[in-house]
């Protein structure tokens, strides 16, 4: 199936020998449609992993993705399903798996590179980085959580980790200011637990010059 989301139509292809034998009439479809369009082709993929297709399926699809082909593929050391072109690289909305070190990601790809909203967690649901992707770079307006999980840093950054956010402490307080590679640099506000200013506090790439 070729499917168009934006004009919400679809053709059917059947092939031979790797050419195009036929091509169908163009289609439009409702939702009832192009549910059974997915479900056939989700069909196919293996049941031991039909459990992460409903991971993916609740992403609304992406605006770019003319070409929905859902399946399944392994890749290295882990197994991408979702969405993919015609050359079979991910693209669309998806879900990739690495099974070593047990790190997923679920969200969007443009020819096999993580972009626009995702999310990276551990295979023990704990969240790693949640937010924007421009051409597999961490870029944009995003969430990090720190190993602890109790402590995330939360802004917009570029793909050096520069840029402006916020640190929050596991007590509940706050820093906001600048960072570099991801770390506090520079100026800063600090706040109570209650979000109350309590005094200005500057750090060298999170190593504190002043109490």
């Amino acid at each position: 199936y070729k499917v168009n989301y934006k004009e919400k139509t679809f053709q059917q292809f059947t092939y031979k020998d790797g050419n195009v034998e036929d091509i169908g009439e163009e289609i439009i479809f409702n939702k009832r449609e192009q549910k059974k369009i997915i479900q056939e082709q989700v069909e196919k993929i293996p049941k031991e992993y039909a459990k992460y297709v409903d991971m993916y399926l609740t992403l609304e699809p992406a605006e770019y993705s003319d070409l929905a082909v859902h399946g399944f593929r392994a890749e290295g050391k882990g197994i991408y399903i979702g969405e993919m072109d015609r050359m079979g690289l991910k693209h669309g909305r998806g879900i990739f798996i690495n099974f070593y070190p047990g790190i997923y990601y679920r969200g969007y790809f443009y020819h096999n590179l993580k972009h626009g909203s995702g999310l990276i967690y551990h295979k023990n649901g704990f969240k790693i980085y949640e937010g924007n992707f421009d051409m597999g770079k961490i870029i944009g307006k995003g969430k990090y959580y720190y190993n602890n999980i109790f402590s995330t840093l939360e802004g917009d950054f570029n793909e050096i980790g520069e840029g402006e956010g916020t640190y929050n402490f596991e007590d509940g307080s706050s820093w906001k200011g600048q960072f570099y590679a991801w770390k506090k640099n520079g100026k800063g506000k600090y706040y109570d637990d209650k979000g109350v200013y309590v005094k200005d506090i500057t750090f060298e790439l999170d190593h504190e010059l002043t109490k």
